[in-house]
């Protein structure tokens, strides 16, 4: 199975980008880069693995509901926004805040890959967003 990952979108500001532990990769430039795995990946594992790719901050995992002490808050966590056997949209940011990343990650019996992303320009502003992005995103 080949993972493909599109760099984000840098319409976010670098104060948002840092806080929540994602990386722009140029003005609005859109590229892809092919890994081949033989391990068909989970909804987690594939956005970690996206994460990981981008070259800072961690993935710790789904957003918690409520709000829990124990859970770390050195990276990003993601929250299900729209999911069906094929397709899933998950937002994604620092754990008790705003969304900041959406992911969309296509999936089959090869397992789960990131297909596309978008960043917000800001928070709640989701100018530009693209057609996969449901038009009320949770917080995350």
């Amino acid at each position: 199975m080949a993972v493909r990952r599109s760099t984000v979108l840098a319409a976010l500001a670098p104060s948002v980008l840092a806080a929540s532990g994602l990386v722009a990769c140029g003005d609005e430039a859109e590229t892809s880069s092919s890994t081949t795995t033989s391990v068909a990946l989970t909804q987690e594992e594939a956005i970690a693995a996206w994460v990981q790719a981008q070259g800072s901050g961690r993935y710790l995992g789904v957003c918690p509901s409520d709000f829990d002490a124990t859970f770390p808050l050195d990276g990003v966590c993601s929250v299900a926004l729209s999911t069906t056997a094929e397709r899933s949209v998950q937002g994604l940011g620092p754990p008790f805040s705003e969304v900041t990343a959406f992911l969309l990650l296509e999936g089959g019996d090869g397992g789960w890959t990131v297909a596309d992303t978008f960043v917000a320009p800001g928070p709640y502003d989701l100018t530009g967003a693209p057609d996969w992005l449901p038009d009320q995103p949770a917080g995350g």
